[in-house]
């Protein structure tokens, strides 16, 4: 496990080496951190903690598709996520984010996890200089990086509610209907994800001296 990626170890847990579990890699690891009580962070945690072996558990045909190529928006389908979630990943590569692409749902959560587990740890120390540049670029673009990661978990979550998308992804790609849990958690992601946007650009804003 690596100390200063607290996101890696749960995302990777598995029974054996190599091993992976589910679409989320595993059971939700004991010690994980949620975050300082009557926070956005905390809300976050408790919610993704109470729901991760149910969004685990939730066969990827019924949590949205999500689009890996070209073309379905064309047919009324959503956008390529793949591209997006792949440049993120990129740019996130020091603090290790990969996340499932089973379906929208398990992408969706899975990002807002990786966030909220940046979050809890985020704690910038910026200065401006004399010139009138800030300091701390490492940390500069771990937040740039954590906001991009709040926007797509948001975007994909609406791919997982829109019932235009639902019916593509019955009718073009062999799904499920989305299930009702699944919509239900896709709105919950949302919500959270726009709570911890907030939280990370008051810490950002309040570490500048």
């Amino acid at each position: 496990a690596n100390p200063d990626n607290p996101a890696e170890e749960t995302l990777q847990a598995s029974s054996g080496v190599g091993e992976v579990r589910g679409p989320l890699g595993g059971a939700w690891l004991a010690g994980t951190r949620l975050g300082e009580q009557d926070t956005a962070v905390r809300a976050a945690g408790s919610w993704l903690q109470e729901n991760w072996d149910r969004v685990g558990a939730c066969a990827p045909e019924e949590g949205g598709l999500f689009c890996s190529s070209q073309g379905c928006e064309a047919e009324g389908g959503p956008p390529n996520r793949l591209k997006q979630l792949q440049d993120l990943e990129a740019a996130a590569s020091q603090w290790e984010l990969d996340c499932p692409r089973a379906s929208a749902l398990h992408c969706a959560f899975a990002l807002l996890f990786w966030v909220h587990q940046q979050a809890v740890a985020f704690q910038p120390n910026l200065s401006i200089t004399a010139a009138g540049q800030k300091s701390g670029g490492s940390q500069q673009q771990l937040f740039n990086v954590i906001l991009k990661a709040c926007s797509l978990s948001q975007q994909v979550t609406r791919d997982v509610r829109n019932l235009a998308y639902a019916r593509y992804g019955r009718e073009k790609h062999g799904l499920k209907d989305v299930s009702q849990y699944a919509r239900g958690a896709a709105e919950e992601i949302r919500k959270h994800a726009a709570a911890l946007r907030e939280h990370i650009n008051n810490t950002m804003a309040d570490s500048i001296i």
